[in-house]
């Protein structure tokens, strides 16, 4: 999980410096990220945005008031519309004054990605994998039913075990993934200062994955931190089948000492929802979704 994102596996095994309220430190190197589900997708088996998915994006994005002074990284899963999405709502101050109509979602992309530099990262950790048998079959009933999330939650666990399949993202490893991916942005920044590169702390990286993906992550913070009712409330409020097209959370990642591999933390806030995750919290969600997909491998075999 570590080797492809360049995170040494060696750093789970490291023990978190907890600190007190009176100790925390100012950071001095900081993205702020705007993660959210993919917009609008074209007509099977297209796995690119519809115009209409285009258009909305454009109308999520922030405006020139909302976003930071310099643009970060933009991140999405292998499927093409994550980094379509991420790239619009990007950009959507630039595009809301365009006409691109009759664009492609794909030269709109890649245009601004040619002429702006811009980098476009995928990654696995904000994919999903649909596996197979009654597991795919149940979740593809889920999601005709709008009760995709609740399913993820009650039902994805046991019945990856129960199958013995090990090609699925189910709850707990979703979350891991998602842990392990705010920790591949810390790295990022620890290697950047490291290097004595200058760091803003208004720097704006945009994120898009799927549904149930984030939603996973946020339902495993609220129930660690709030309990269970207010992880289920969480879940009813988004109707039972997670976010909508455009929709998620925002996140800073932090880092306060550089030379201090645990001086860093991951403040989120989604709605009246805030908290603020230390590295012991993003390591053991890491771990979980490690050791239950290697159960799932041993089961598989």
């Amino acid at each position: 999980m570590g080797t492809e994102q360049g995170i040494p596996m060696s750093v789970l095994e490291t023990e978190p410096t907890l600190q007190s309220p009176e100790e925390e430190r100012v950071s001095i190197a900081s993205v702020s990220m705007n993660l959210a589900r993919h917009s609008l997708k074209g007509p099977k088996p297209r796995e690119a945005l519809s115009q209409a998915g285009m258009d909305e994006a454009v109308k999520a994005g922030l405006t020139g008031e909302e976003m930071r002074e310099h643009f970060g990284q933009i991140f999405g899963s292998p499927r093409e519309r994550t980094g379509q999405s991420s790239v619009l709502r990007m950009f959507a101050d630039q595009l809301r004054n365009m006409n691109f109509d009759d664009t492609d979602a794909e030269d709109v992309v890649r245009w601004f990605i040619d002429e702006g530099g811009i980098q476009k990262t995928e990654t696995p950790f904000l994919n999903f994998e649909l596996g197979d048998g009654a597991y795919k079959d149940a979740l593809v009933d889920s999601v005709k039913n709008g009760t995709y999330l609740t399913w993820i939650i009650d039902e994805s666990d046991d019945l990856a075990k129960e199958n013995k399949q090990s090609n699925v993202t189910p709850l707990t490893i979703q979350s891991g993934n998602v842990a392990s991916f705010f920790f591949a942005r810390v790295w990022e920044l620890y290697d950047s200062l490291e290097k004595g590169e200058a760091q803003s702390s208004r720097v704006e990286d945009f994120v898009t994955s799927h549904q149930g993906v984030f939603e996973s992550f946020l339902y495993k913070v609220i129930l660690k931190h709030d309990g269970e009712d207010e992880a289920r409330a969480f879940v009813e409020n988004l109707g039972g089948s997670g976010f909508a097209e455009n929709q998620g959370f925002r996140a800073d990642v932090k880092v306060m000492d550089k030379d201090d591999a645990n001086a860093w933390r991951v403040d989120i806030v989604f709605g009246d929802r805030s908290y603020s995750l230390e590295p012991n919290e993003i390591f053991a969600m890491m771990e979980e979704g490690h050791d239950f997909q290697a159960k799932l491998d041993k089961l598989s075999v």
